[in-house]
C-alpha cells in the first residue's frame, strides 16, 4: 500500500537530515538518499534546496567529505547539479 507524504517544510528538513547523514558515507546510503530525493527536488522550497547545496559544497571542500572519490563523488556531483537546476 502506498501512502502520500505532504511536501512541506517539515519534509524538507527531514530530507536535509538525510543528505547530511549520508555525506561522507561509503556505503549504499548516498545513492539511496540521492535516488529518493531527486524526483522530489522540483517540489522543494528554495530554502531546502539552498541548504542542501551549501551542505554538499562544504562537504566537497573537506577531505573525504563526499566519500570515495571514484564511487561516491560522481554521484554527489550529479545530485548537486540536480539541486542547482531545481533551485533555478
Amino acid at each position: 500500500m502506498r501512502k502520500s507524504v505532504p511536501i512541506n517544510e517539515d519534509l524538507g528538513t527531514i530530507l536535509i537530515c538525510a543528505v547530511r547523514y549520508s555525506l561522507g558515507r561509503q556505503s549504499y546510503m548516498p545513492g539511496l538518499v540521492q535516488d529518493y530525493i531527486k524526483p522530489l527536488l522540483p517540489c522543494l522550497d528554495k530554502r531546502t534546496l539552498s541548504v542542501m547545496q551549501r551542505d554538499i559544497e562544504e562537504a566537497a571542500r573537506r577531505p573525504g567529505g563526499l566519500g570515495d572519490e571514484k564511487i561516491d563523488w560522481p554521484g554527489w556531483m550529479q545530485f548537486l547539479e540536480a539541486v542547482k537546476e531545481a533551485s533555478g
